[in-house]
């Protein structure tokens, strides 16, 4: 047959939903660092882990790792790093005074 036959859908569409969306909530880096300072004047102010051992293994294996990576993820990779010295500095002081309370 002689005849072209149109497309029946039309053009093709580009992307209906357009770029990847901005994410609806951008970590404050200055929230994250004042979190840190928090726990590092906790940290200070205690001669020992102000902290059950629940809570050191949390802090340690969870919570601070998260905010290393948020800094990071935000472009902050050199308060990141300063933190995570500050903090394993401490947890190093309060390994040495003994372990956490029960």
């Amino acid at each position: 047959m002689p005849f072209a036959q149109p497309n029946l859908f039309g053009d093709d569409q580009s992307d209906l939903f357009g770029a990847a969306p901005k994410p609806a909530y951008c970590v404050n880096p200055q929230h994250v660092i004042n979190r840190f300072i928090d726990f590092e004047a906790q940290m200070k102010a205690a001669q020992c882990w102000p902290w059950n051992e629940f809570w050191v293994g949390e802090y340690r294996s969870r919570i601070w790792p998260y905010l290393w990576n948020k800094l990071t993820e935000i472009g902050c990779d050199s308060e990141a790093t300063k933190w995570k010295a500050v903090m394993e500095a401490e947890c190093a002081r309060m390994d040495a005074a003994g372990p956490p309370k029960a």
